[in-house]
């Protein structure tokens, strides 16, 4: 699969077909209500990753976290799993919902 044109799929109905297991295997995002195949990560991908992180966490203030490879609520159309995104306030020890857009700005 590399795009679906649902006639725009919400962020709340591609996470409640997540939970249900629509997608197991499939590296999947919601972009702007379509449904878009991810591009597969080689070796390149993970070093950088690896080396970002290793660098980028020790920086990070006390009371935030750096989020690396989660999804990030951008809005009601779009569910995007960028490889990291700027570091948040430390979530209560809940399970949260899925970070949000407004949380980027802080």
């Amino acid at each position: 699969m590399t795009a679906c044109a649902c006639g725009g799929l919400r962020r709340s109905e591609f996470e409640a077909m997540v939970d249900q297991g629509l997608f197991e295997g499939e590296a999947i995002e919601l972009l702007s209500g379509e449904l878009v195949e991810m591009s597969p990560q080689g070796s390149a991908h993970r070093w950088v990753l690896a080396r970002l992180t290793a660098i980028l966490a020790p920086l990070i203030a006390d009371g935030y976290e750096l989020a690396v490879q989660l999804p990030l609520a951008v809005d009601d159309t779009s569910l995007p799993n960028p490889t990291s995104r700027s570091p948040t306030p430390r979530p209560p020890r809940v399970i949260p919902a899925r970070p949000t857009s407004s949380s980027r700005s802080r």
